[in-house]
């Protein structure tokens, strides 16, 4: 959505510059921000889907009875930072918030909406580990129950 919405926003501005030859100051400040949510925004997403930078091939490597633990101790640690990054997000906005301190362009955006895009995305991406350790949680328990479960017929 951030994409299309900044290619609409860069048309918009080519056209006004070939057309008018003059360009608003509030469009490279526009495509900014849609820059930054589109950053912020998509890593968790890209989590979830598989996508997001990753050392899989090295994880992979690891004997089987390693990947369960340390693939857990990986979603611990990005829940961890993902709410510490949130806390400090939410910090610095609300520093801004408090300070009334805006953008310096044409645009005068107050920044604390700008560093909420911050603690959004955090929150975002400690969704994604938290349901990406459930999930192996659930997956673990299914396969130890199935390898307990269909043991020897009684006589």
């Amino acid at each position: 959505m951030g994409i299309i919405l900044m290619l609409v926003v860069s048309a918009f501005a080519a056209t006004q510059r070939y057309l008018f030859h003059t360009s608003g100051a509030w469009i490279e400040e526009l495509e900014q921000y849609l820059l930054l949510m589109t950053v912020f925004v998509v890593s968790g997403s890209a989590y979830t889907e598989g996508e997001h930078v990753s050392a899989s091939m090295v994880f992979r490597l690891l004997p089987l009875w390693c990947q369960r633990p340390i693939g857990a101790a990986i979603d611990v640690l990005g829940i961890a930072f993902s709410g510490f990054m949130l806390r400090e997000g939410l910090l610095k906005s609300y520093q801004l918030y408090t300070a009334h301190i805006r953008s310096g362009t044409s645009l005068q955006t107050p920044l604390y909406l700008i560093a909420l895009m911050l603690p959004l995305s955090m929150l975002l991406l400690g969704i994604s580990f938290l349901n990406h350790l459930i999930f192996q949680v659930k997956r673990a328990k299914a396969q130890a129950g199935s390898t307990s479960g269909g043991g020897r017929a009684s006589s």
